[in-house]
């Protein structure tokens, strides 16, 4: 009788062990699956969206540097150094990731106008950065002999919220940026962010609009909301099926702590017979 119930008592920790590591392994798999990106995605070329170029708005704070050369290098000296200290006394102070304070460039006016040293007004409301480089550098071409200008945004961000390791505002370095940029600027998503509904909205003609990523399809890289705008604001859902880091934390402990005690009971139910 005693033989028995020791066999039934073995049996059993046997069994519990076994639930234990399948429910563990199971977990883990639901796991891997929901983390994995583009799974959905075949080993073939993909068409990607047009790049978004962003045109200069009011508001927006310029920075401008120039570089040239003239057969008298004194009177080109000072131009030059006006020009690339991109003062023109505003000041841009911001907070957030990856944005500093006290930044300082050429204003674009409420009528669309910078107004550079040595140069005067200059209009750029509604032009690229590749087009307004452009006029400044037709402008100095006057004065500079092969001028070369570079134009670059300060003030141009976007937003990360929701479900990832550092939310907050992230400044835009240069005009090509990605939702998988975004997402890899704020630290990835957390273990619970969507990555099936990833949400954006935008700003379009003075309305909001909302646009979805999947970042398991391969349609991603052709959506419009593939390439990031100034002022984007990404929001990453939190899954419905998360469980909290603490209760994820708690589980695993639990699960450990039952496999450590049936390990042991089999033990001493085997030492005793």
């Amino acid at each position: 009788m005693i033989q028995l119930n020791e066999k039934k008592l073995i049996l059993y920790n046997g069994l519990l062990l076994l639930l234990v590591w399948m429910s563990g392994c199971k977990t883990s798999e639901l796991t891997r699956q929901q983390l994995i990106y583009f799974r959905n995605v075949k080993d073939s070329a993909l068409k990607v969206a047009t790049a978004y170029e962003p045109v200069i708005q009011k508001g927006d704070i310029l920075s401008i540097m120039a570089s040239g050369s003239v057969l008298e290098k004194e009177a080109a000296s000072p131009i030059l150094e006006a020009i690339n200290k991109s003062a023109a006394g505003t000041s841009n102070s911001s907070t957030g990731n990856g944005a500093s304070s006290g930044l300082t460039g050429y204003l674009v006016s409420e009528s669309g106008q910078i107004i550079v040293p040595f140069l005067g007004a200059i209009p750029v409301a509604g032009l690229t950065r590749t087009q307004a480089a452009e006029i400044v550098k037709v402008k100095l071409e006057k004065e500079i002999k092969d001028p070369v200008v570079e134009l670059r945004f300060l003030n141009h961000k976007f937003t990360v919220l929701g479900e990832v390791k550092n939310p907050g505002p992230q400044a835009i370095v240069n005009d090509r940026v990605t939702i998988i940029d975004a997402i890899g600027s704020a630290g990835d998503l957390t273990l619970n962010g969507k990555r099936e509904n990833i949400m954006i909205i935008r700003e379009t003609d003075g309305k909001k609009e909302i646009g979805r990523i999947n970042l398991n399809e391969g349609n991603i890289f052709s959506s419009p909301y593939y390439f990031i705008q100034p002022d984007d604001i990404v929001y990453v859902e939190l899954n419905k099926f998360s469980i909290p880091e603490k209760q994820t934390k708690a589980l695993q402990y639990i699960q450990l702590g039952l496999a450590v005690v049936t390990s042991i009971s089999l033990l001493i139910n085997l030492f005793k017979r």
